[in-house]
């Protein structure tokens, strides 16, 4: 199965609906069959018998960045609500699919997991953490010296334990390789042993959500007692689309070409390392985004008082103060008062004041009309905050808009309450943490203008 990176293009395809007739699309899919070579032509001959008689959707679709023509097969397997893209384009992706019973399979939603509910079985790939191999794990699973371990073939490396539930079969969870079935749905090899899989088996599943509540429920149970009790931190992998996380290519990729000289500037060590740490956590947007806000939230202090400061000499400037006038006094008494705290004011104005003194509405401007970040805040922005961002007016200050949009998704995502009723949050694992990476970019390049604002000539 390709690789998102090297068929971008099939991804940015326009997706058709198939409106012909059977017998149309069937002698369409036979024209393009018969473009392509043996075996691969006789291997999607079969996954597309098998697609049809299950009532599974699938297309062929042309391969771009080809010289000649040639096609790939996408297979579209049930995923709660939605579906997820098999994409197969060599003969050994379509093997590997052949050789597994893969029209009784679903995808759990959110996770690297298959479940097939006419076996009662689901499977998930374990995410490790740090250096631990699999060796390591079983080691302080089954209680066995690392080098005895080391000498065992990995596909004796299980780790099994069982709850016999009454009037019902016993149920099963194990820590093993993952099987040939989920290697090849997850488009998967069996590398150099750090790759496993937890598979339960025996509980009763007819729908996405009764597979995710089991999964979700057992498997951080399980993990839990073996953190606490052999120190083992192990989590469920999460799925995520290849496009939508984690976005460090796609940086790179647009990071500008400048000149490096020697530096010139120092800056403030402690924001620096919240940012080198915010973008160390690149596959986790919550904390990228909560540790880039950090960053903002360090010179809080001094972007409003300047504020203040230029709101005072307002006052004091104008012709008509009088310093011996108690009501003039008090002008200036009630601006500093309404905007005491760790810095002055309330955080949305800190916010917004930051933002307004470290970057100009040209440069924010110019970074959200980008295509992708466009796009985002046509159709997406309302999962995670309803404050628009309107580029659309060219009038508008959108420092303002955005100094607004980031306090708010900072709330959802720490979970604070506003006019004293709760509001809704941003979690881990879903959908909404995936859009969130579009507003890392934005919150980062906000983040390092503050920096580059804060610096200091270089001393040596």
């Amino acid at each position: 199965m390709v690789e998102y990176c090297e068929y971008e293009c099939a991804k940015n395809c326009v997706e058709e609906r198939r409106t012909k007739t059977t017998t149309g699309v069937e002698k369409m899919e036979d024209s393009k069959l018969e473009l392509i070579t043996e075996p691969l032509r006789t291997s999607f001959r079969q996954l597309i018998s098998r697609c049809e008689k299950a009532a599974i959707e699938y297309e062929l679709k042309e391969l771009p960045l080809q010289k000649e023509v040639r096609y790939y097969l996408r297979i579209y397997l049930p995923i709660g609500r939605d579906r997820r893209t098999l994409i197969l384009v060599d003969s050994e992706d379509a093997e590997k699919l052949t050789q597994i019973e893969f029209e009784k399979y679903v995808f759990i939603q959110g996770y690297e997991s298959t479940c097939s509910y006419e076996y009662q079985s689901i499977e998930a790939y374990i995410r490790l953490f740090g250096p631990p191999r699999a060796e390591l794990v079983f080691s302080r699973l089954l209680n066995i010296p690392y080098r005895e371990i080391r000498k065992t073939p990995k596909e004796d490396l299980v780790f099994e334990v069982k709850q016999r539930v009454a009037n019902g079969n016993p149920i099963t969870i194990t820590i093993s390789q993952p099987t040939k079935t989920m290697l090849a749905l997850a488009d998967r090899e069996l590398d150099d042993g750090s790759g496993l899989t937890i598979k339960i088996r025996g509980s009763k599943i007819s729908n996405n959500n009764e597979a995710t509540a089991i999964l979700e429920k057992l498997a951080n149970s399980l993990f839990f007692e073996i953190r606490s009790s052999r120190g083992i931190p192990l989590m469920l992998e999460t799925h995520r689309e290849p496009w939508s996380s984690p976005r460090l290519p796609l940086i790179l990729a647009k990071a500008p070409k400048s000149p490096i000289t020697f530096p010139k500037y120092q800056y403030d060590i402690e924001p620096l390392n919240l940012y080198w740490y915010a973008t160390s956590a690149y596959e986790m947007p919550i904390l990228q985004f909560l540790v880039y806000y950090q960053v903002l939230e360090f010179y809080f202090p001094i972007y409003s008082r300047r504020e203040v400061q230029a709101e005072v000499a307002n006052i004091v400037k104008d012709p008509q103060f009088n310093p011996d006038h108690h009501l003039d006094i008090g002008k200036v008494i009630s601006t500093v008062q309404t905007k005491l705290g760790r810095g002055y004011g309330d955080e949305r104005a800190q916010m917004r004041a930051t933002i307004k003194g470290c970057v100009q509405d040209k440069e924010v401007r110019e970074l959200l009309e980008r295509d992708d970040i466009k796009e985002h805040f046509k159709a997406d922005y309302k999962k995670l905050s309803p404050v628009k961002v309107s580029v659309e007016n060219k009038g508008l200050d959108l420092r303002e808009q955005l100094a607004e949009r980031l306090y708010d998704i900072r709330c959802k995502i720490v979970h604070t309450k506003s006019d004293e009723t709760e509001i809704e949050r941003i979690r881990p694992f879903t959908k909404e943490e995936d859009l969130l990476a579009v507003e890392v970019e934005i919150v980062e390049f906000i983040a390092r203008k503050a920096i580059i604002a804060g610096s200091k000539k270089l001393a040596m």
